[in-house]
């Protein structure tokens, strides 16, 4: 007979947990209760035996010894149950099929989405991120501070970067870009090329590019060296294997090809054809290399690892500060330089003289926020019918519960459902994007692809959808389903009315508040457009043709090649310049008489020669245009706008007055000019300058007839023939250009209605289907109700006044958010719309009709069918 124990409490308490463990491995590996109690038996005799330290070492022994039959058979459990879940999920997709193709295609429709988005994002976001020390890699941007202003541009003097290299030692490296076009001779044949820069010798020892040919580190370092592309070595010499080739470009002489590259990829922010050492420029153009005032091209640094941008900055601008000093610059203002990490320039870099015309990362959080609430609203769709159907599955959840099934268990089936689902829809939605991707590029501009599906890290990221989206769409149902009692369940049928479910109203109204907002930011963002590509600028853009003027040869002839077109009748005006509204001009410091030592004042400022004004219909307010009549106009004079003549505090008595880059360089102001819109309307209009001057020459602006048109442009093109036959003609009107300044707005139109679109259709197939499970559920009650005399307007308005709610009361949530985020973006722009109030009710009357088109159908259906058939229904 055994002695009786004494066992203390606390001695059980403390080893609660290991015996905890080992109690959930038997009854996992055999559910055998009895197990339990001899369990606790002989844990107490070795209590009793062998103390407290020999009882804890025999629990962890006997953990240990059931672990790995407890993961064995845990496994197989698992797999089993996953085997179960599938099937079951398989059954009711087969079973439901009007619910499963409208959840599938719900989602497959926003996983799509998702995608498309996701693949344009990620190419915004790559930007140089290729670079190897792309981490490290900075653009110097120079601005100059008067008082607590300072304006900021994206190029720099080329006298910076070599000296801040050399005095500060976090900078390791450096280059300058300097921007060139020209014709290259290869034998006998010419060929144009746009995109060349000459650069330092260090360009790739900061920028990584693939080498097909040559040496990086040796590939600029001589004078007459030059790199190429591999489709410009082809375009030229038919092959890539041309090293050591020699090549003639104008007005540079012979070069020879040290390297040649992969083409640049198209996620970089810098674009070049062919890259040029500068040795021979730097000669040619000595004061552009050495002078802190003259500001022509693009300076990058390459920083030391570890070093911090900020102190660098904080250095710069001392070196910059003192060697502006020792040039006695005559300005009152300071130097503000600041560095641009290379990743950072396409998305949030918008300066004036941008090397490309960059993304915007708020395009970036818009178009994510679109993709999210897309997919919300198909995932909204799956929770509404999941748990619309409900009643349909009480008995079912209820006999599993009664058969043994925990919560647990139940959870897990609904979620594998849904997960199976996502994983049916993602399968449909690849096929959309195949099928959508060549419009999604001409809608967004882009050359996206899906070429790395056979990577890693997509699956990956196709996994992790496939999980999130399922998690989402199941995680209200499969808890909702799994919570109902089994005796409620299996004595009476549940009652999933709509009306039954307020979670259900909050989904739809969320769904319907997202559409509707993106309605009414649809129709801002394109009543906008509309605004800015429609105002009166103040000057004439129709019919006025502007011609490329490229290369030295053709810029000595400007005049000649003027006259001549002008002998054609269908050519009413024509002027030269440097600039033309919309599209180029250039940004100068000036002085001016009377101008107090603290001041300094800056001008856009087109050159051109007597007839910019007459050619572009603007207008002169006070004073006179240039004219020839006046010899002392020959040696230079200023048109002023009238902000520029209010900013130097003249106004109208502006008229007289001198203006200059220097006090050397002072000319007369001639007359005043009413202010135009030569820029984008984001801005204000600025103070301008236009001078009188045919040393530059960019631009040949012709005022043309409309008959005739084409007939007027190849005679253009045959006369510019004549004056330069190996430049090609290029051409462009000016009212394209200034729509091209919009070109991001109307991208963000276009894309967003698309998406709204999508987004509405979306949960229009969710209001479907659950109006065509309301229908379905009250078939009975609308036959007794035909019997008892109700008329068929009466049942229309009892079925859809639920529905009708939900609009009503989405609008009152969507209207005060649409306005609110709506108002924030056109702030943005300097002239713009006013936030209509028929913007919101049209937005409404949108989702109201589209309800009503969705709903109706299923509801006359049901309303229109004899009630004898709606009474022996089920």
């Amino acid at each position: 007979m055994k002695p009786e124990r004494s066992i203390d409490e606390k001695t059980i308490r403390k080893h609660d947990m290991p015996l905890r463990l080992l109690r959930f491995f038997i009854m996992h590996r055999n559910y055998d209760h009895s197990a339990i109690g001899d369990l606790q038996e002989l844990y107490e005799d070795r209590l009793m035996d062998g103390g407290r330290l020999h009882a804890s070492l025999w629990i962890w022994r006997q953990v240990l010894r059931s672990l790995p039959i407890f993961i064995i058979h845990a496994f197989i459990w698992r797999i089993i149950m996953l085997k179960n879940y599938l099937k079951v999920a398989l059954r009711n997709i087969k079973r439901y099929k009007a619910y499963s193709f409208i959840n599938i295609s719900g989602l497959a429709v926003g996983l799509a989405c998702c995608i498309l988005i996701f693949l344009w994002v990620q190419d915004e976001w790559s930007y140089d991120r290729y670079h190897q020390h792309a981490d490290r890699v900075f653009r110097i941007s120079y601005g100059e501070r008067e008082g607590e202003t300072v304006e900021h541009i994206a190029l720099s003097p080329f006298a910076a970067a070599p000296i801040v290299t050399e005095e500060i030692p976090e900078i390791v490296a450096f280059t300058r870009l300097q921007w060139h076009q020209g014709l290259f001779l290869v034998g006998e044949e010419t060929f144009e090329e746009t995109d060349i820069f000459y650069v330092d010798a260090d360009f790739f020892a900061i920028f990584s590019h693939e080498f097909l040919a040559g040496d990086p580190t040796t590939a600029l370092s001589q004078s007459g060296s030059a790199v190429l592309t591999e489709s410009t070595a082809r375009k030229l010499f038919g092959s890539s294997d041309i090293l050591g080739r020699i090549l003639h470009l104008r007005e540079e002489g012979n070069l020879q090809v040290t390297a040649v590259i992969a083409d640049v990829p198209p996620n970089s922010h810098c674009q070049f054809r062919a890259l040029i050492s500068n040795h021979r420029i730097r000669q040619t153009m000595s004061d552009l290399y050495t002078s802190w005032d003259w500001i022509r091209g693009w300076s990058y640094v390459l920083l030391r690892d570890g070093a911090e941008p900020d102190d660098v900055v904080r250095k710069i601008n001392q070196v910059a500060l003192k060697h502006r000093d020792e040039e006695a610059v005559q300005y009152a203002s300071q130097p503000d330089i600041k560095l641009q990490r290379i990743t950072d320039v396409h998305l949030t870099s918008h300066l004036l003289g941008e090397l490309e015309t960059n993304g915007s990362m708020q395009l970036v959080v818009v178009f994510s926020l679109i993709a999210v609430f897309i997919l919300l609203i198909a995932c909204i769709n799956f929770m509404n019918l999941a748990t619309a159907r409900s009643a349909n599955r009480s008995k079912e959840v209820g006999m599993r519960k009664v058969m043994g099934a925990q919560k647990g268990h139940l959870i897990h089936q609904f979620l594998s459902e849904t997960v199976l689902t996502a994983a049916v829809a993602l399968a449909v939605a690849l096929m959309l994007v195949v099928l959508i991707l060549p419009a999604f590029n001409q809608l967004t501009s882009k050359n996206l692809y899906l070429d790395f599906l056979s990577h890693g890290n997509f699956w990956g990221g196709m996994a992790v959808l496939i999980l999130v989206t399922g998690a989402v769409s199941g995680s209200y149902p499969a808890f909702y389903l799994s919570s109902f009692q089994p005796i409620v369940t299996l004595r009476k049928t549940l009652s999933s009315g709509l009306r039954g479910s307020v979670f259900r109203s909050v989904l739809v109204v969320l769904q319907f508040s997202v559409s509707i907002a993106l309605i009414i930011s649809t129709v801002v963002i394109v009543h906008q457009l509309k605004f800015m590509k429609h105002k009166d600028l103040g000057f004439d853009k129709e019919q006025v043709l502007v011609v490329s003027m490229r290369g030295s040869r053709i810029q000595q002839q400007a005049g000649a090649l003027k006259q001549a077109l002008l002998r054609n009748p269908r050519i009413r005006r024509a002027t030269v310049s440097f600039g033309v509204p919309g599209r180029v001009h250039v940004t100068r410091g000036i002085m001016y008489e009377g101008q107090p030592e603290d001041e300094q004042h800056e001008l856009e400022l087109f050159f051109s020669d007597y007839d910019f004004a007459r050619t572009y219909g603007i207008k002169i307010i006070k004073g006179r245009d240039f004219s020839e009549k006046y010899g002392s106009d020959a040696s230079g004079a200023f048109l002023l706008n009238e902000t520029a003549a209010r900013r130097l505090g003249w106004g109208v008595e502006a008229v007289g007055k001198k203006v200059g880059f220097s006090t050397d360089e002072m000319k007369p102001v001639v007359g005043i000019v009413k202010d135009f819109h030569f820029a984008s309307l984001r801005s204000v209009i600025a103070p301008m300058g236009i001078l009188l001057t045919e040393e530059r020459v960019r631009q040949l602006s012709l005022k043309v007839d409309k008959e005739e048109l084409q007939e007027t442009i190849a005679f253009v093109e045959e006369t510019w023939k004549t004056f330069e036959p190996h430049l090609e003609f290029r051409y462009r009107f000016t009212d394209s250009q200034f729509d091209a300044l919009y070109r991001s707005e109307d991208r963000l139109g276009r894309i967003i209605t698309v998406f709204s679109a999508i987004a509405i259709a979306v949960a229009c197939l969710g209001l479907f289907g659950l109006a065509s499970y309301t229908a379905e559920q009250r078939t009975k009650e609308i036959g007794i109700r035909k019997v008892l005399g109700a008329s068929i307007p009466g049942l229309i308005l009892m079925l859809m006044r639920q529905f009708l709610r939900w609009v009503v009361l989405s609008n009152v949530i969507a209207w005060p958010v649409a306005y609110f985020l709506m108002n924030r973006w056109l702030q943005e722009y300097a002239y713009r719309i006013e936030f209509g109030w028929w913007i919101c009710p049209l937005a409404g009357g949108v989702a109201l009709v589209v309800t009503l088109m969705t709903v109706g159908y299923q509801t006359m259906k049901t309303t229109t069918a004899n009630p004898v058939k709606s009474l022996r229904y089920e």
